[in-house]
């Protein structure tokens, strides 16, 4: 604790002990008070200076552990980014393998498909009985095999269409939504009725209504209904099955059946469309 003096006290004390003495006594006091202030302001602005140092080390610490800990991070992270990308590549190619497998084995499946056909078809013509022939085994002319008798007279029958014969299987191709379904029906009543309401071609001819089965995969019973109900709805003689979840061994058996009921007269199938269902049940399943 610090005292303040005072200068009343102080003449006196000089005068007391007079002014050399009284300057020296001052100046020893002076280096007494330097000799005990110093150190403890050095020691002081040491403790500040330390204290200050391990701040900054604390916060220069921190600093480093806050980059470390957002380096170890952002590495994580990439490496995590890293993995995901190369799972998600795996089962990409994985994907693309097994389609490109599954083609292999399709076209395998056709190739072997069509070795069976034409080997068959080989054996049936090997196998055919060798007529039209001269006995010096020179073939008949035209005109003489229909005097012979030799020339095969077809008995199959147009129905309705000159392009729709008995026995022959019709295809109808053409781009997506350019009216091939509705197409498709008219034909299918036309059969159905014996007769054509629409001129769909310039050669029908009427022929006793037929029992037709159709198989439409790209419409529901619900489209049915809103498009052809007036037309089918008291036509007996059409049976028509929709929804894409019809398959070719459901087809196999409700011909079969239809088939029984009509005796021998015969089924008109129609299948809208063949893409479709092959791309559904596969090369395989349509055999």
């Amino acid at each position: 604790m610090m005292k303040i003096l005072d200068p009343i006290r102080i003449l006196e004390t000089i005068e007391k002990l007079g002014a050399r003495k009284s300057i020296k006594y001052a100046f020893i006091g002076t280096g007494c008070i330097l000799v005990v202030v110093v150190p403890i302001c050095y020691a002081i602005t040491s403790v500040k200076s330390r204290g200050k140092s391990k701040e900054q080390n604390n916060a220069s610490a921190n600093k480093q552990g806050e980059i470390k800990c957002t380096s170890e991070c952002k590495i994580r992270g990439k490496d995590q980014t890293h993995a995901h990308r190369m799972e998600e590549n795996a089962q990409v190619h994985e994907h693309h393998m097994e389609e490109i497998e599954a083609k292999k084995k399709a076209d395998i499946e056709k190739m072997e498909k069509r070795d069976e056909l034409r080997k068959d078809r080989d054996a049936e013509k090997a196998n055919q009985p060798l007529v039209g022939l001269h006995l010096n085994g020179i073939p008949e002319s035209y005109h003489e095999a229909v005097k012979s008798g030799t020339v095969h007279v077809s008995q199959e029958r147009s129905l309705g269409f000159s392009w729709l014969r008995e026995g022959y299987d019709t295809g109808l191709a053409g781009p997506t939504d350019c009216g091939k379904s509705v197409f498709i029906m008219q034909v299918a009543t036309a059969l159905a009725r014996g007769r054509c309401d629409v001129n769909l071609s310039s050669e029908w001819h009427d022929i006793p209504p037929m029992s037709v089965v159709m198989f439409s995969l790209e419409q529901s019973n619900h489209e049915i209904r809103e498009y052809y109900d007036s037309v089918i709805d008291n036509l007996s003689t059409i049976k028509l099955y929709a929804g894409s979840q019809i398959t070719p061994a459901h087809i196999i058996t409700i011909i079969k059946e239809e088939l029984e009921k009509a005796g021998g007269l015969g089924v008109v199938v129609i299948i809208d469309n063949y893409t479709k269902l092959e791309g559904q049940s596969g090369v395989k399943a349509m055999r």
